[in-house]
């Protein structure tokens, strides 16, 4: 199957991808390239490692834990978010990981992060991460965005999450060879960015890093010109897009249980109704 696969980030909003790729795995669709941005790639490493339903708990479980999330997090350790409880004992002792599976995986996992110092995409991949630390690292950079999180440091570079480079980097699966792609997005149709005053903050804090500053400043307005191209191919059928068949009930800091899974329920049934129609388009 010479089709690639895309994961658009987003927060807590990534349940409804989970939703999607445990389904996939209930009818065995393994892609052989996954091109993942910020929480995309927390769905997609148990989606390579073949667990169902792990990528739900996780983050449903993690949404009512400080330890996951916290203002004390980012006052005693200048991140909101506590890498170590998510992707070391979490992964290891309250919701195993199968690590063997997910390093041993045919498919092709690339995360998109952002380099502090160009201000430029950093490719990441599960063949280049070979250990439990690198894999942690890599993880931990997708989700750390300016202000509430801080630069992890890790391959010689100090990286934040990915959708400040580029959220939606369809290129780069066109460069990998792929003429089909299909595309998993957590926002209905019509979606557009506004530009996030927080962001203006961030610059500040990183103003010694033009080029870095320059993309916080154009992220949105590059967001929605890569949405508007992105209907375009949908309506030409270049591209097949899974997305939210109703409003997302959250938002990306989401806590409220019963909205986050209703949010993965919807991606579950938004997955199997549109399955026969994209296997379909993916042998046409």
């Amino acid at each position: 199957m010479n089709v690639g696969l895309f994961l658009e980030g987003g927060g807590m909003r990534g349940i409804y991808t989970a939703g999607v790729l445990d389904y996939w795995l209930k009818e065995q669709v393994y892609f052989p390239s996954v091109l993942t941005v910020s929480s995309g790639t927390w769905a997609a490493t148990s989606y390579l490692s073949r667990q169902p339903g792990r990528s739900r708990k996780f983050m449903m479980d993690c949404a009512t834990d400080p330890r996951a999330a916290s203002i004390r997090n980012w006052f005693t350790k200048g991140s909101m978010f506590g890498m170590d409880f998510l992707f070391e004992e979490v992964p290891k002792k309250l919701l195993p990981f199968d690590y063997d599976t997910y390093f041993q995986s045919d498919q092709r996992l690339i995360s998109i992060l952002t380099d502090l110092e160009s201000g430029g995409a950093f490719f990441a991949t599960n063949r280049e991460t070979q250990t439990p630390y690198d894999l942690k690292m890599m993880l931990a950079a997708s989700i750390s965005l300016p202000i509430i999180g801080k630069a992890v440091k890790w391959q010689g570079r100090q990286l934040f999450d990915g959708g400040v480079a580029n959220s939606l980097p369809l290129s780069k699966l066109r460069e990998e060879g792929y003429e089909r792609i299909v595309i998993v997005l957590n926002k209905e149709r019509g979606y557009r960015k506004k530009y996030d005053t927080s962001e203006r903050i961030a610059g500040i804090l990183h103003r010694k890093h033009a080029a870095f500053v320059d993309a916080l400043k154009t992220r949105y307005l590059r967001y929605n010109m890569d949405m508007e191209e992105i209907e375009r191919l949908e309506d030409e059928g270049q591209i097949f897009v899974i997305r939210p068949s109703e409003p997302m009930p959250i938002s990306r800091m989401s806590r409220e249980l019963p909205l986050l899974n209703k949010a993965y329920r919807m991606g579950y049934a938004d997955a199997k109704r549109e399955f026969i129609r994209m296997i379909k388009w993916m042998e046409y």
